[in-house]
Protein backbone atom coordinates (compact mmCIF):
# COMPACT_ATOMS: atom_id res chain seq x y z
CA UNK A 1 0.00 0.00 0.00
CA UNK A 2 1.48 3.69 -0.93
CA UNK A 3 1.39 6.31 0.84
CA UNK A 4 -1.63 7.63 -1.21
CA UNK A 5 -3.90 4.88 -0.25
CA UNK A 6 -2.84 5.46 3.16
CA UNK A 7 -4.04 9.02 2.63
CA UNK A 8 -7.50 7.90 1.55
CA UNK A 9 -8.47 5.59 4.22
CA UNK A 10 -7.27 7.90 6.70
CA UNK A 11 -9.55 10.75 5.22
CA UNK A 12 -12.13 8.24 4.88
CA UNK A 13 -11.98 7.11 8.78
CA UNK A 14 -11.89 11.31 9.75
CA UNK A 15 -15.24 11.68 7.73
CA UNK A 16 -16.72 9.56 9.73
CA UNK A 17 -15.11 10.37 13.27
CA UNK A 18 -14.48 14.42 12.62
CA UNK A 19 -16.66 15.28 10.42
CA UNK A 20 -15.75 18.30 7.68
CA UNK A 21 -11.74 17.63 9.13
CA UNK A 22 -9.50 17.37 6.36
CA UNK A 23 -6.11 16.56 5.20
CA UNK A 24 -5.54 19.16 2.80
CA UNK A 25 -5.73 21.08 5.61
CA UNK A 26 -2.34 19.56 7.07
CA UNK A 27 1.23 19.72 5.78
CA UNK A 28 3.53 16.42 6.89
CA UNK A 29 4.93 18.41 10.04
CA UNK A 30 1.59 19.42 11.15
CA UNK A 31 0.52 17.93 14.53
CA UNK A 32 -3.01 16.13 13.53
CA UNK A 33 -4.79 16.84 16.88
CA UNK A 34 -3.90 20.51 16.97
CA UNK A 35 -4.36 21.13 13.26
CA UNK A 36 -7.83 19.36 12.86
CA UNK A 37 -8.90 19.85 16.78
CA UNK A 38 -9.42 16.96 17.66
CA UNK A 39 -9.43 15.51 21.52
CA UNK A 40 -7.07 12.18 22.32
CA UNK A 41 -10.25 10.50 22.72
CA UNK A 42 -11.12 10.90 18.35
CA UNK A 43 -7.80 10.39 17.49
CA UNK A 44 -7.61 7.21 19.64
CA UNK A 45 -10.28 6.21 17.26
CA UNK A 46 -8.81 6.82 14.46
CA UNK A 47 -6.08 4.72 14.97
CA UNK A 48 -8.28 1.94 16.31
CA UNK A 49 -9.45 2.32 12.25
CA UNK A 50 -6.39 2.93 10.65
CA UNK A 51 -5.40 -0.93 12.65
CA UNK A 52 -8.71 -2.28 11.49
CA UNK A 53 -9.03 -1.35 7.51
CA UNK A 54 -5.22 -1.66 7.16
CA UNK A 55 -4.55 -4.86 8.90
CA UNK A 56 -1.91 -3.70 11.22
CA UNK A 57 -0.92 -3.70 14.68
CA UNK A 58 -0.35 -0.28 16.32
CA UNK A 59 1.16 -0.45 19.70
CA UNK A 60 -0.13 2.01 22.27
CA UNK A 61 3.66 2.96 23.06
CA UNK A 62 3.98 4.14 19.52
CA UNK A 63 1.03 6.35 19.29
CA UNK A 64 3.61 9.73 20.67
CA UNK A 65 5.23 8.61 17.84
CA UNK A 66 2.17 9.24 15.42
CA UNK A 67 1.41 12.98 16.10
CA UNK A 68 2.27 14.77 13.01
CA UNK A 69 0.61 13.68 9.39
CA UNK A 70 4.30 12.64 7.90
CA UNK A 71 5.40 10.62 10.82
CA UNK A 72 2.24 8.66 10.41
CA UNK A 73 2.32 8.34 7.21
CA UNK A 74 5.86 7.10 7.89
CA UNK A 75 5.15 4.89 10.02
CA UNK A 76 2.05 3.15 8.13
CA UNK A 77 3.72 3.03 4.93
CA UNK A 78 6.55 0.53 6.05
CA UNK A 79 4.11 -1.25 8.29
CA UNK A 80 1.18 -2.63 5.26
Amino acid sequence: MNEQQIKDELQSILDTIVPGASLDELEPDDEIMETLDIDSFDFLRVIQKLEERLKVSIPESDYPRLETLGALLNYLTVRV
